[in-house]
Parts: C-alpha cells; sequence; structure tokens
C-alpha cells in the first residue's frame, strides 16, 4: 500500500506543476509562434492549448466534479479531433484561453484536495471508457497536460 499512497502524491504533484509547466512555455512563444505547428503533422500551438482547455473544461472537470458529488453516470465525451475544430476559434486570445484552463485546473485540485481523505477509488460510468475512477481522471488530466505541453515546445 505504500507505494500506491507514494504514486498518489507524486501523481498529485506533477498534475499540480503541470499549470505552471504550461505557463512558462506560452510565455516564451511569441504571437507568430502560436500559429505555426512544429511539424506539418501537429496543430498549431495555438489549437493545442485552445484544445486543452476544451477537454478539461467540458470532459475532465464536470467528471471529476461529478465523481466527488456522488454522481455515477458521466456522460462528457472526449470529441474527436474533426468535431472538436468545427468549434474552434482561432482568433481566441491565447492568454485568454491559459487563463481559462489555470482557473479549470485551480478549481479541480481544490475539489481533490478538499477530500480527506482523497476517494481515490470512487468510480462513475463513461460512455466510451466504462467504469472509471478518480484516479484514473487525473491520470488523465495529467496525460492531456503533459501531450499538449509538448506541442507547445517544440523540439
Amino acid at each position: 500500500m505504500k507505494e500506491l499512497y507514494a504514486y498518489r502524491e507524486r501523481m498529485m504533484q506533477h498534475w499540480e506543476a503541470a499549470p505552471s509547466a504550461l505557463q512558462e512555455a506560452s510565455a516564451r512563444l511569441t504571437a507568430a509562434d502560436w500559429k505555426h505547428p512544429c511539424s506539418q503533422k501537429a496543430p498549431t500551438p495555438h489549437q493545442a492549448l485552445a484544445h486543452l482547455r476544451d477537454i478539461e473544461r467540458d470532459v475532465i472537470t464536470p467528471c471529476i466534479t461529478r465523481l466527488l458529488e456522488g454522481d455515477a453516470e458521466l456522460p462528457y465525451l472526449f470529441p474527436s479531433w474533426e468535431a472538436w475544430l468545427a468549434t474552434y476559434d482561432p482568433q481566441e486570445a491565447p492568454q485568454n484561453i491559459l487563463e481559462a484552463y489555470l482557473a479549470l485546473r485551480a478549481a479541480e485540485i481544490g475539489q481533490v484536495r478538499g477530500r480527506v481523505p482523497i476517494p481515490w477509488s470512487i468510480q462513475g460510468r463513461h460512455p466510451q471508457y466504462g467504469k472509471r475512477t478518480l484516479q484514473w481522471w487525473v491520470e488523465q488530466s495529467l496525460a492531456q497536460a503533459r501531450y499538449h505541453l509538448r506541442l507547445l515546445t517544440c523540439p
């Protein structure tokens, strides 16, 4: 059990640190950089940041909130890239996107850390992924942040 507790604490530390890494990466981008992808097949940094914010806002935050409220039904679907692009606003200011993401993440961290002990094993049924725990949703949020951070920082 010690290993599991240690893993969860490390996961939380990484999850809590991800917003700062995104802020730092965003601060290094020039106005022109936001519109130019790292490679032909990659989204632009602007698209990457907006996509991360929207996944967090439309799927991850509501699922974490519902789980913590005791609701086992999680109807929030991850949209396909093509479906998401249909709603994407390329004119939205990157700073506004980042601030919205940071607020979402701060609220999630507050919700999770506010539970003592954290109920890692509570489950909800998601239409795409089946039964998933709070721990899985935090892991997904962290994985999304890491993936999108790589899209902001060209190798």
